[in-house]
């Protein structure tokens, strides 16, 4: 079984058991000097494409006068902006209180 080492005390003791360095322990020196740095680097990569996370914060249906419904939110998410329909036919649009949606799995709360 091999097991990750990413203990700089550990990396410097990668032999075999006579004493001798085995010939893929370079390759796993290398590994495993790098992999902290690759794990960090997706994770921050997948941060930076994060989705929004939009706050209701009141209860009133229609227009809010700059507050955030869960009406106007669903509507931010989907039109991607923080835009509302308040009328139909011509279609109308209102500016709202709530932040623009990003359509990556924003999160209504």
């Amino acid at each position: 079984m091999t097991s990750l080492c990413l203990i700089p005390a550990c990396l410097r003791s990668i032999s075999t058991p006579n004493g001798q360095t085995s010939p893929g322990s370079a390759k796993r020196l290398r590994l495993n000097r790098w992999l902290p740095f690759a794990v960090i680097l997706v994770t921050t990569a997948q941060r930076s494409a994060a989705q929004a996370t939009i706050q209701v914060n009141t209860t009133q249906q229609g227009v809010t006068a700059g507050q955030c419904s869960l009406q106007e939110a669903i509507y931010s998410t989907e039109f991607l902006s923080n835009i509302a329909i308040d009328s139909t036919d011509p279609d109308h649009t209102y500016t709202t209180g709530c932040v623009a949606g990003t359509g990556k799995g924003d999160t209504t709360l």
